[in-house]
C-alpha cells in the first residue's frame, strides 16, 4: 500500500510542475486538464528519447 501512496503522490506533484511550465490547462468545460501542444510535444520528444536508447 505504501508504494501506491507514494506514486499518487510524485503525480500529484509532477502536475504541479507541469502546470508551473505552461504545459497543462484546466479546461473549465470538460473540468480537465489538458496538455498544451508544447506539453504534448515534450512528452513525445521524451518518450522517443526512451525507445530510441
Amino acid at each position: 500500500m505504501q508504494k501506491i501512496d507514494n506514486s499518487i503522490e510524485d503525480v500529484g506533484e509532477k502536475l504541479k510542475d507541469l502546470k508551473k511550465l505552461d504545459l497543462l490547462n484546466y479546461d473549465q468545460h470538460t473540468h480537465q486538464y489538458r496538455l498544451t501542444e508544447e506539453g504534448k510535444g515534450k512528452i513525445r520528444n521524451q518518450a522517443l528519447e526512451q525507445v530510441t536508447k
